[in-house]
């Protein structure tokens, strides 16, 4: 009897630990069945096995529709296009993942329903021996989220469209897109606007645009486009429909596929109409003082060379003996006509370089002799202030084919202006040797040396860098561009090189 009454306690036991475990069951089913977020229990033959009242709302379909389509959720061609199937097969694999949100059109595939937005979580439902039976989803309804969200970048994208369209405006540029193979060409509002045509009735196409452009510039302006390797750029004029007509610069790059077939062309149109007239009203300008300058040259050489040559024979004392105070003053005047012919001089030299009829003398010349000379004509004035004047020429330089008289004044310029900016007492040494197959020479000084920023503006037409120095030791601010121009035309270079209180270093080179 003993025996039977342990059976029967043990079999009691089984049966309440099943019934507390059938609780737990039905429990969590409830809890399950009443949860707000979707639930669906798959098989691993990817049929459906449960669906809680949450999944019909959210899909509009039961469990019993389901079963009756025979629907294997491994083979959902939505789900493929939606990029959620590969979470759903590494599920059926073993690996939980949360899939991020997207969107659903219910009635594409038939079903009731408006557009909906669904994120998940989809995981594997293991048995208590750890063997996996299927997978669970949990779905959630996140379409007023993502409707938010659509809407807050909408109106992002929609502020940008504005700002762009505003800075178009302002800057006069407008943008276009050309998908070549269907030959299609799309405009923005300013783009309309710089061609003069309206765009609710004219229809932007590539023969459309060729016949705005100007006749003269439309071969060229085609070419430019036609044959566009990558990025292009070119500008040309147009005809609006009123008869005005427009100058416009334009912008291009070649977006190309696989086989490097172009396929479409984006860039952009800037009216530059305004621009392009100031360029031309200042070149105008600048003819006009260039021309100016030339006459003025030319005609104060005429009185200048008569008070050089009335104040010469007064020094010579041809017309009877002077005191000393009239020599002085003779002096004096000599010495101011030669200052005022330097400048002149200068001037009618930098009018004929921009006029481009400035002409070489070339022929052989030692340029070791030259620099003799050119230091030797500077003498007085460099000993006035202390300075020494020191030629350094490597023995042996080759000839040069040059005009000396140019070479001549490019060292005098040079080395004048060491003398008047440098500090003295000192030395400034003329150095001349043969580098990288040219004639390398420089003319250093031990003055204060030339800033950085000030280096850049040294050679550009009436610049002086030290100003206080200049009310001192006057001149035009010709000099170190007419050097430029010099050596250039020799097919040579000039630059300079210094510390701020270490002296400069001006140098340039010749072709041998």
């Amino acid at each position: 009897m003993e025996g039977v009454e342990d059976r029967i306690q043990d079999l009691e036991a089984k049966l309440a630990a099943a019934e507390a475990r059938l609780a737990e069951v039905e429990t969590f089913a409830a809890l399950v069945h009443q949860m707000p977020s979707s639930v669906q229990i798959v098989g691993m033959d990817g049929q459906t096995r449960y669906v809680n009242p949450a999944f019909e709302r959210l899909s509009g379909v039961d469990l019993a529709f389901l079963r009756s389509i025979n629907y294997d959720m491994r083979a959902d061609e939505q789900l493929r296009k939606k990029g959620v199937l590969p979470y759903v097969l590494r599920a059926f694999a073993g690996e939980a993942g949360w899939v991020p949100a997207v969107d659903y059109y219910p009635e594409q595939e038939g079903f009731p329903g408006n557009r909906i937005f669904v994120e998940a979580l989809v995981y594997p439902v293991l048995d208590d021996a750890k063997s996996q039976q299927g997978i669970a989803i949990i779905h959630r309804d996140v379409t007023e989220r993502m409707e938010e969200e659509v809407a807050r970048r909408t109106a992002e994208l929609q502020e940008k469209e504005r700002q762009l369209k505003e800075a178009q405006a302002i800057a006069h540029v407008g943008s276009w897109a050309w998908e070549i193979a269907e030959g299609r060409l799309t405009w923005t509002r300013e783009l309309f606007r710089i061609y003069g045509v309206d765009p609710e009735t004219f229809t932007p196409t590539f023969e459309a645009y060729q016949a705005l452009i100007h006749p003269e510039d439309r071969e060229k302006s085609r070419e430019h486009i036609l044959v566009a390797s990558d990025d292009f750029a070119f500008t040309h004029r147009i005809i609006r429909p009123d008869g005005t007509v427009r100058v416009v610069e334009a912008q291009g790059r070649v977006h190309r596929g696989a086989n490097g077939e172009p396929l479409r062309m984006t860039g952009t149109g800037q009216d530059i109409t305004e621009r392009v007239d100031q360029l031309e009203r200042l070149l105008e300008l600048d003819r006009m003082k260039d021309q100016f300058l030339g006459i003025l040259s030319h005609e104060l050489r005429t009185p200048l060379n008569a008070v050089l040559g009335f104040a010469s024979v007064l020094e010579d004392e041809v017309v009877g003996p002077l005191n000393e105070r009239q020599k002085q003053l003779t002096r004096r005047v000599l010495t101011g006509t030669d200052h005022l012919l330097e400048l002149i001089t200068d001037l009618l030299d930098m009018s004929r370089i921009r006029a481009g009829k400035f002409l070489l003398s070339p022929g052989p010349m030692a340029l070791a002799p030259v620099a003799q000379s050119a230091l030797e004509s500077l003498v007085p004035l460099a000993t006035a202030k202390e300075q020494r004047l020191i030629l350094d020429a490597e023995p042996g330089l080759p000839s040069l084919h040059a005009d000396e008289a140019r070479v001549r004044q490019v060292l005098t310029n040079l080395v004048g202006n060491a003398i008047k900016f440098a500090a003295a007492p000192g030395d400034i040494t003329v150095r001349a040797g043969r580098r990288d197959g040219m004639i390398h020479c420089e003319v250093a000084d031990r003055g204060p040396g030339i800033s950085r920023e000030d280096q850049e503006r040294l050679f550009q037409p009436f610049t002086q860098l030290d100003m206080t120095a200049t009310r001192t030791a006057a001149g035009t601010g010709l000099g170190l561009s007419i050097a430029k121009a010099l050596v250039e035309a020799h097919g040579g270079t000039i630059g300079v090189t210094s510390t701020v209180g270490d002296g400069a270093t001006f140098w340039f080179t010749l072709p041998v």
